[in-house]
């Protein structure tokens, strides 16, 4: 939705997810159409990137997710297109080292950052989109300059301007379009955040395993024992409960 001028009011949503921030903004249009249709209502909604996120980051994915709304939202306040409040918000998710994305990526199998992004105008149906790109700060700043150029109608000769580029055209495209390279050393940080991440997700993963191994191991042995009580005719009826909390995990009932 593009919303252009006219913003009066702009609320944070709650949400119970540390990794999602949601704003709703009130539109304020002329009083001529405010009568016909009242006001439009419309909302901000960013995430801190798919994968792994640690618990005891909480406050800083919302702290940087309540930032990239505020962002979107002071450009629609001065004016600017939905697309360039978007890319406002992106921006500020990928300059932080808490998201999966940008500065804060998982890397690839060659320890490097390796980014996908993708913008569209809803109104006009075009859009712009960079794929596996190294060496850029802000993917989505690319993205947004290929749309916008594709904007402009067709090139010399009567060809057609791009509008998804990868790998090292996309980067070349980028910096012959002023778009700034990433600086020295960039990728190094990453890599050592990286890794730390990558080894406590795989600690996270391997716990979970032994712990599904012992909850079968566990279901087999009771199976077993409820066999043996029905052949000694030792059993009439048996329920077991297992609660974790005040949620309840598993339930076996026999009779």
């Amino acid at each position: 939705m593009i919303m252009e001028k006219g913003i009066s009011s702009v609320e944070v949503l709650p949400s119970k997810s540390s990794q999602v921030t949601a704003v709703k903004v009130v539109v304020k249009e002329p009083e001529a159409k405010q009568t016909q249709r009242g006001k439009r209502v419309g909302f901000v909604l960013v995430h801190a990137g798919a994968g792994y996120h640690s618990e005891s980051k909480a406050k800083e994915y919302k702290h940087v997710c309540k930032r990239a709304c505020q962002k979107a939202i002071e450009k629609l306040q001065a004016g600017a297109l939905a697309t360039d409040a978007v890319t406002a918000a992106l921006i500020e998710l990928e300059d932080s080292p808490f998201t999966n994305a940008g500065l804060g990526s998982n890397l690839n199998l060659l320890g490097e950052i390796e980014c996908d992004a993708s913008i569209m105008d809803g109104k006009s149906l075009n859009f712009g989109a960079v794929g596996a790109l190294s060496g850029i700060k802000n993917p989505v700043s690319v993205a947004n300059r290929l749309l916008c150029e594709g904007q402009k109608g067709k090139l010399s000769a009567g060809r057609i301007p791009p509008c998804f580029l990868v790998g090292e055209g996309a980067y070349r495209w980028a910096v012959d379009h002023g778009i700034p390279a990433c600086p020295p050393g960039f990728s190094l940080a990453a890599f050592k955040r990286n890794k730390r991440k990558l080894e406590l997700a795989e600690k996270v993963e391997t716990d979970l395993i032994q712990l599904k191994k012992r909850r079968q191991s566990n279901e087999k042995d009771f199976s077993y024992l409820l066999v043996k009580l029905r052949e000694e005719g030792s059993l009439c009826s048996i329920a077991v409960h297992i609660i974790r909390g005040k949620s309840m995990l598993e339930t076996y009932a026999s009779a």
